[in-house]
């Protein structure tokens, strides 16, 4: 986890707050200034891909019920956020995620799921015969705009995975996962490239650690 900024003398705080806010600028505008108030709106969608998921012809795997995903009630806005301090954020009007967070993490979770040779949908008719269930939520998912030298595209997800046993459904793995990527420009693009490989490494880590406990066999 991100350690706590230390305090600043008042000087440094106010040219720190200065640069973050010019920072914050300059990200809203994709790096090219604003050039005027009313700067076009853009889009962008979350994409993921885990090594796990990449078998040209999975196997039927275990039948799995994926449930919608929560989140952090400060990230369930479509608006990018970006972390300008311990405890403040602020939002970018100009770009979003095309669908919000939640939703569409959750439906990338599942592809990866469903394309592995792990699990397999659950279909209408046949919810009897669910053997695993996964739950999630999002606690995370901002830019770290604090230090305007390590720029950071931030992801954090607690995956609860659950076995039918017969009688009840048992969790067999509840794990958080962090991933901090490192921004190569402050700009939406880069912040949205961070995103997607921290995804990743998130669903390649969730893969590793079932597969090595036994808890489903690949």
């Amino acid at each position: 986890m991100i350690n706590p900024m230390k305090p600043l003398a008042p000087a440094a705080c106010v040219l720190t707050q200065t640069l973050i806010m010019v920072l914050i600028m300059a990200m809203a505008a994709g790096c090219a200034g604003i050039r005027n108030k009313y700067q076009e709106k853009k889009t962008y969608r979350l994409s993921a891909d885990p090594l796990q998921a990449r078998d040209p012809d999975p196997a039927a795997g275990d039948a799995l019920l994926v449930k919608r995903f929560s989140i952090a009630p400060e990230f369930e806005a479509s608006t990018f956020m970006y972390r300008i301090g311990q405890d403040r954020f602020t939002s970018d009007f100009y770009h979003n995620y095309v669908v919000p967070p939640a939703r569409m993490i959750t439906d990338l979770t599942m592809e990866a799921l469903y394309a592995s040779p792990m699990f397999s949908p659950v279909s209408p008719n046949a919810m009897d015969d669910i053997q695993y269930r996964l739950w999630g939520k999002i606690i995370d998912i901002y830019g770290d705009a604090r230090d305007k030298h390590q720029l950071k595209s931030v992801i954090t997800i607690r995956l609860v995975l659950d076995k039918n046993t017969g009688k009840r459904f048992d969790p067999v793995r509840h794990a958080t996962y962090t991933a901090g990527i490192p921004m190569a420009e402050p700009s939406p693009d880069a912040y949205i490239t961070g995103l997607n490989q921290g995804l990743t490494q998130i669903l390649e880590a969730f893969f590793r650690d079932i597969s090595d406990a036994g808890t489903v066999s690949p």
